[in-house]
């Protein structure tokens, strides 16, 4: 447990920095990897230096999961919906790991042993390493009244500084006060 934590405080760091720098999806790729082949390497290993390794790469890959998360809950969802979202996953998320030390505890009883357990958990591990490449995150829908071309059209002149005025045959002595008979697509600076 010492070198699971240990290896913990020395490698958050490291995947933040690889979270800033690379595609954060391949960035979690590797952390499952490095994380089940850890795993796999400290259970089935019957000397002593190969079970440290494990745990030491086990470790470093469980911390690049604390640190990962939070960046694809943010990058994925934004700013404004990040307390749901977390708030969310982190109830399926413990509830599952309140579930499992039972259920592992049940195989042991069934089987004898660990090994099914921990076979499951490194499958999961390996299963996660290939789901996280296939993630994407969600589109915000478009709002109806707008339509996709109005919206991108309202984004634009907002980013250049345009806005839409009430002006007849660019004339600028006129006003109008009626929608109606205004040219739609007439734009003109901001005074």
């Amino acid at each position: 447990m010492s070198t699971i934590a240990l290896t913990q405080l020395g490698s958050t760091l490291v995947w933040g920095i690889f979270a800033d720098r690379f595609d954060i999806r391949k960035v979690s790729c590797i952390q499952f990897l490095i994380q089940g082949i850890g795993l796999i390497m400290a259970i089935s290993s019957r000397q002593i230096h190969f079970t440290y390794v494990g745990f030491f790469l086990y470790g470093t890959g469980l911390a690049g999961s604390f640190v990962l998360r939070e960046v694809i809950w943010a990058n994925f969802f934004g700013r404004t919906s990040l307390g749901t979202v977390r708030g969310l996953s982190l109830f399926f998320s413990h509830l599952c790991a309140a579930s499992g030390a039972p259920f592992f505890g049940f195989l042991h009883d069934r089987m004898g042993s660990y090994d099914l357990s921990f076979t499951i958990f490194s499958c999961a591990l390996f299963t996660s390493a290939f789901l996280i490449l296939l993630a994407t995150p969600p589109q915000r829908p478009q709002r109806k009244y707008l339509g996709a071309n109005n919206a991108q059209r309202l984004v634009s002149n907002l980013r250049t500084g345009y806005v839409r005025r009430h002006d007849h045959a660019q004339s600028s002595d006129v006003s109008c006060a009626a929608d109606s008979c205004c040219s739609p697509g007439r734009r003109r600076p901001v005074d």
